[in-house]
């Protein structure tokens, strides 16, 4: 009878909330309900199938900041992906990691040495580039806390609008970023 009362409000993705009306089950036997068979989720795998290109970026940037005001849990997931499919179209051809294993942390970290950004001598622009990376750590943890993916209870609440925006703006600035520097080194090889 309890389960069938959870079909009311339950969604299929992107977390439900649960109504204050619902009394709390008795649990009588705690565990894993669903197993994944490799860390990463059969749905990331499809999604690094679709190569990255500019036509891509534009696109979902645009759904990005329209889905800001519609679903802030659903922007902040979808910052975290994009930036996610981003260096993953770029690096699934040019370094020898299987770019599906790496999570967005391990990717930034591969781009970072494939466009030789460690390398420069220059105090500032080692800040900058620290500071991509901890911008996607705050992406992450964001997610991880108040995007997709996960549940909301009234312990925590649905991101605010402001929260959505900055997930989203600082995705589209670093895909931007690496968009550009991909699309210069091609043309450089190509000339």
């Amino acid at each position: 009878k309890k389960m069938n009362e959870t079909l009311g409000f339950l969604k299929e993705s992107y977390g439900s909330e649960i109504p204050k009306s619902i009394q709390c089950f008795e649990i009588k036997r705690l565990g894993p309900i669903f197993h994944i068979k490799d860390d990463v989720s059969e749905k990331r795998m499809s999604e690094t199938k679709v190569p990255f290109s500019s036509e891509y970026q534009k696109e979902r940037a645009k759904e990005l900041l329209s889905e800001i005001n519609i679903d802030t849990v659903t922007a902040i997931g979808g910052a975290k992906d994009y930036v996610e499919t981003c260096l993953q179209g770029i690096l699934m051809n040019n370094i020898e990691k299987d770019v599906d294993k790496l999570n967005m942390i391990e990717l930034n970290k591969e781009a970072r040495i494939y466009f030789k950004l460690n390398d420069s001598k220059l105090k500032e622009v080692q800040t900058v580039v620290s500071g991509i990376t901890q911008i996607l750590h705050g992406i992450v943890e964001l997610r991880n806390h108040k995007g997709s993916g996960h549940s909301h209870t009234e312990k925590v609440p649905k991101p605010t609008v402001t929260e959505a925006r900055l997930a989203v703006d600082s995705a589209i600035t670093i895909v931007n970023f690496y968009a550009d520097l991909y699309s210069r080194q091609n043309n450089r090889k190509t000339n």
